[in-house]
């Protein structure tokens, strides 16, 4: 019975982060901050339960600073800038920054998935490669425009 509750829990955090990406990337194809805050931050939500349960089974500290890594990813991608006109040179220099922390995010999360553990599937690990790299083109886009006076 727990074998078949962990594997129907596995496959749900595959389809649940798969869809999680499809909507970042769905939101880069029409350059769409809501689309690509709520992706990110649903996403959030994925390692935070999988770790969560990872320190549940063995009390292990490095659950924690992933969680805690997470919760910041999460806190960030739900700031919405509805009422903010995104050409104005002082938001581009915000958003600059927080594009940049994703992409730190990601980009760590995915180094740790990939090469430093054994136990989390390689699956998980491409999702935050897909994340970070696909975050490049607005953080370039956003760099130009904070650069402009």
């Amino acid at each position: 019975m727990d074998i078949l509750f962990f594997n129907i829990l596995h496959y749900f955090f595959i389809g649940a982060g798969g869809i999680c990406v499809a909507l970042i990337l769905y939101g880069l194809s029409k350059m769409n901050r809501m689309l690509i805050l709520s992706g990110l931050f649903y996403y959030s939500f994925l390692p935070i339960i999988g770790e969560l349960m990872g320190y549940i089974f063995d009390k292990s500290i490095h659950h924690l600073l992933f969680i805690c890594l997470f919760v910041c990813q999460m806190i960030l991608a739900s700031i919405k800038f509805q009422a903010v006109d995104d050409t104005l040179v002082i938001f581009s220099k915000f958003a600059v920054r927080l594009i940049a922390c994703f992409i730190v995010i990601n980009a760590m999360a995915a180094v740790i998935v990939l090469i430093l553990s054994r136990d989390i599937p390689t699956i998980f690990g491409i999702y935050h490669v897909i994340i970070a790299v696909a975050l490049v083109l607005p953080f370039i886009k956003r760099f130009k425009l904070s650069r402009q006076k």
